[in-house]
């Protein structure tokens, strides 16, 4: 068959027997909501809803992708309009919710206007869970503004010179080995992982990758200050 037709399929008979089967499932039971939003590669604002609950079924508890649905606006109304429609797709009742789990945005979480708190108008049992990795994102992310504005700079710049430039990175693997004959500090990662912008966690990998290849590192730029041609109007000889 044409891949046309196996879209279609999926779409419409494989996706319809799937849902039926999770709405029943889901008839009646208590869930956990694990919500996110993200922008897909036409730039359409898209929010991802995730549910978690016991499968009388399976006789075990599951976690299951409801589905996306678009939104043009960030707030707090405008995701929770999307989340319930998804809900009420699969005949779940907000009261139910006993759980919900997602990032630590303001219109996910605040107090007075978010999702979260529209949900506890009418499930005021329900526990709010915030991401481990963004709460720990956020603390490295207000660490580093403490420090000096050149360390960041090195952060950036050491990872990005080398990755402009295949003979950069092959002569520092040259004067890694000349320096570590010795099979102690084999396997020792190279600076070359780049910085993330969203990543913050990475930061840590980075500045490690840099303070323990600085030896190295500060041999490679003395050797190319070295062979670099002097300009007599810029380094005048002594």
């Amino acid at each position: 068959m044409h891949r046309t037709k196996y879209s279609r399929l999926i779409s419409e008979v494989l996706s319809v027997a799937l849902k039926n089967e999770l709405r029943d499932d889901l008839e009646g039971m208590k869930y956990n909501i694990l919500m996110d939003e993200t922008t897909d590669i036409s730039s359409e604002k898209k929010v991802c809803l995730c549910i978690k609950y016991f499968s009388e079924k399976h006789l075990c508890a599951g976690d299951q992708f409801l589905g996306l649905d678009s939104f043009t606006e960030t707030t707090g109304e405008a995701l929770f309009n999307a989340m319930q429609t998804l809900l009420h797709e699969f005949n779940l009742n907000l009261k139910d919710c006993v759980g919900f789990g997602t990032d630590g945005a303001n219109n996910m979480t605040g107090e007075n206007n978010s999702v979260c708190s529209r949900i506890k108008q009418t499930s005021q049992n329900c526990v709010k869970m915030q991401c481990v990795f963004h709460s720990l994102a956020l603390c490295v992310k207000k660490a580093f503004e403490i420090w000096p504005s050149h360390l960041g700079f090195l952060l950036t710049e050491i990872p990005s010179w080398f990755k402009k430039s295949s003979e950069r990175s092959g002569n520092l693997k040259k004067i890694f080995d000349t320096i570590n004959i010795n099979e102690e500090r084999q396997g020792v990662p190279l600076p070359f992982k780049k910085l993330s912008v969203t990543r913050w966690l990475v930061r840590g990998v980075v500045t490690y990758n840099i303070l323990i290849n600085w030896l190295e590192l500060k041999t490679l730029s003395l050797l190319v200050k070295k062979m670099r041609p002097k300009r007599p109007d810029i380094e005048p000889e002594l």
